[in-house]
């Protein structure tokens, strides 16, 4: 529903709080910045939804997905929707531009390291870049705060107290990571066998709650922000929300029968809408 809420959004209508907050700063839009974190968590959230629920499927067919690739999923979404949020969260314009400008900084400050290491490529432009938005902004631009000082500070907006979002995004972040402790944290473990002295056989079976916790929180975040992101362009955020949940209820994830292939025999869907549409 977000995805198609953004997408049905245009530009900041003339005299909106965000057409305020461009004008400020003509050169680096805060608008086209927010919109495309947005645009990252809900890409992030689409394709876990596609792999847990796509829109076609074939009935009888059979997908194991391992856990960690949805926490990795969800972690992005977070920490994605997390800039939007926090940017877009304070009232007064003059703290949205500033906090736009510290996220502006900090990306173009990986941007320039990226470049120095990039044959061909020119970290001196990055570096002008740079220079300019401080001079602009009278060089008082404070350091990006960090992907968890972000996630605190936006948590209750996602429905979360800092405390539990902090406890979902590292544990979402260790299972990204490959972290041992990750397991400890998200599955059910059956102790077996002993085949060694103090060392047992183990049956590991993932705890469904942690994962749908963590998503959840992602899905709000995004959803809400995306709501805020519309109502501060000055758009309807009700007619707009409204419809494109009429437009996910009308086309909602569907099984298809079996139907092999004349040429090799496999079994495949053909759906007669596009299976990619929400």
């Amino acid at each position: 529903m977000p995805e198609r809420a953004l997408a049905a959004t245009g530009d900041p209508v003339a005299g909106s709080p965000l057409a305020a907050d461009d004008a400020t700063f003509p050169s680096e839009y805060l608008s086209d910045a927010t919109r495309g974190f947005l645009d990252a968590a809900l890409d992030h959230l689409s394709m876990w939804s596609n792999a847990v629920a796509p829109m076609v499927f074939v009935n009888g067919s059979t997908v194991a997905n391992p856990p960690r690739p949805y926490f990795a999923l969800a972690r992005a979404a977070i920490e994605s929707a997390s800039q939007a949020a926090w940017v877009l969260e304070p009232e007064a314009s003059t703290e949205r531009v500033r906090r736009h400008l510290r996220l502006l900084i900090g990306n173009l400050e990986e941007m320039r390291k990226t470049a120095a290491k990039t044959p061909g490529a020119d970290p001196q432009e990055v570096d002008n870049r740079i220079e300019h938005i401080r001079r602009r902004a009278g060089d008082t631009v404070q350091r990006a705060p960090s992907y968890l000082d972000m996630v605190r500070a936006v948590a209750r907006i996602g429905g979360l107290t800092p405390d539990d979002a902090e406890i979902l995004w590292r544990t979402a972040s260790a299972g990204a990571h490959g972290k041992a402790w990750f397991i400890e944290a998200t599955h059910q473990v059956t102790v077996g066998s002993e085949y060694a002295p103090g060392r047992f056989r183990t049956v590991r079976q993932p705890e469904p709650g942690t994962v749908s916790a963590t998503v959840r929180f992602a899905s709000a975040l995004a959803l809400r922000t995306v709501l805020r992101y519309i109502s501060l362009a000055g758009h309807d955020y009700e007619a707009i929300g409204n419809a494109a949940l009429r437009a996910v209820a009308a086309n909602l994830p569907r099984s298809v029968p079996d139907q092999p292939t004349p040429r090799t025999g496999e079994t495949i869907a053909r759906p007669d809408r596009d299976p990619n549409g929400r």
